[in-house]
């Protein structure tokens, strides 16, 4: 079954929701299961992973304000070939002086993450979608956060609990970081 249960092996992206996918088939299916829907499921999973990567209005804008006047650093967890794709396939690599792919993202990798690049937890601004694996981490260890909802959140990462922080800013669009940048830094 898909969720919680199996990310602990599978991780996080395409390739362990298509093994989910399996999993869940021969669990309904048993010694049923064809080799030809097996081969439909895997269908679905290469689907997933060439699907183009479209960019938000403004993302691209906004980094190219950005860059040159901060280090600009891409932390990102999931399956890490399927993250170096995307990244690939986004064209934005160029901007950032760093990127991170995690199996995770929780206090201690934003900790470690932050000693590797020799940066104070009060000089670094996360920008990010998911209060859970985003926002909260870095605004627990000191840090600042940007919290940009996107229309649809993963029930793994929804944060039911309104959270209301000094150090949280809310944007509606991610060029509203510019206003961000210039109350905090």
């Amino acid at each position: 079954m898909w969720g919680p249960l199996n990310l602990p092996y599978y991780g996080f992206g395409a390739k362990g929701f298509t093994l989910s996918m399996l999993e869940t088939a021969e669990r309904i299916m048993g010694h049923q299961l064809e080799v030809s829907l097996v081969q439909k499921i895997l269908g679905f999973g290469k689907y997933l992973l060439d699907m183009p990567i479209n960019l938000l209005p403004g993302v691209e804008e906004t980094l190219d304000h950005l860059h040159g006047k901060f280090p600009l650093c891409l932390i990102t967890k999931g399956d890490l070939l399927d993250q170096e794709r995307k990244v690939k396939k986004s064209g934005l690599g160029r901007y950032f002086s760093e990127v991170r792919i995690l199996s995770d993202k929780r206090e201690m990798d934003y900790e470690v993450f932050l000693r590797q690049i020799s940066c104070r937890p009060e000089g670094f601004l996360m920008v990010g979608n998911s209060m859970k694996s985003d926002i909260l981490p870095v605004i627990r260890i000191g840090g600042h956060a940007a919290y940009v909802p996107f229309t649809y959140t993963w029930a793994h990462e929804v944060h039911q609990e309104k959270v209301e922080h000094e150090r949280i800013y809310a944007c509606k669009e991610i060029s509203e970081i510019l206003h961000v940048i210039r109350e905090v830094y």
